[in-house]
């Protein structure tokens, strides 16, 4: 008798500790990511818009895990009258994220088939993984109009909590 009270004791410990393991080891955060950073130069205005959401694991352990899902449009636009890019051949618009962030997207037009500059463009991309922009990074948006490079930088006020791990 006595040994079966030890057993189920043994049992009632192990399934406690395993649930409270299980538990606890599997906590997840879901976290709606939302942010808009906007600049402009004297030729361009330019905005991302960064929507997705983001997933925090923590374990037991203390270890955090992130990862995320995003959706990203990048909207370039032209602030002078449009007649002023009849002339363009080249024009290219990439936008680089903080250093820890890989490359954003590029886009690249030729007009010597007749076509014409447009006074807006809009890149989008999807991304997923570890690497997320926060409120307190800072997006180079780069425009290369026949080998003259135009340079503006993309910053946020937005009201929404910087990812602080």
């Amino acid at each position: 008798m006595k040994k079966i009270c030890i057993l189920i004791i043994c049992i009632s410990i192990l399934t406690i500790t395993g649930y409270l393991v299980y538990h606890y080891s599997n906590r997840k955060e879901i976290l709606n990511i939302n942010y808009t950073f906007k600049g402009e130069n004297k030729f361009w205005v330019a905005e991302l818009q960064v929507k997705g959401i983001g997933i925090v694991n923590k374990n037991i352990f203390g270890t955090i895990n992130f990862d995320s899902n995003l959706n990203k449009t990048l909207i370039v636009t032209y602030k002078k009258d449009i007649a002023q890019l009849s002339s363009v051949k080249y024009l290219q618009i990439s936008y680089k994220e903080d250093d820890y962030l890989p490359k954003g997207e590029k886009l690249v037009e030729h007009y010597d088939n007749g076509s014409h500059a447009r006074k807006t463009y809009v890149l989008k991309s999807h991304t997923t993984g570890p690497a997320v922009e926060t409120g307190d990074s800072i997006i180079t948006v780069t425009i290369n109009i026949d080998n003259q490079i135009q340079t503006i930088e993309l910053k946020t006020n937005s009201a929404q909590p910087y990812l602080r791990f």
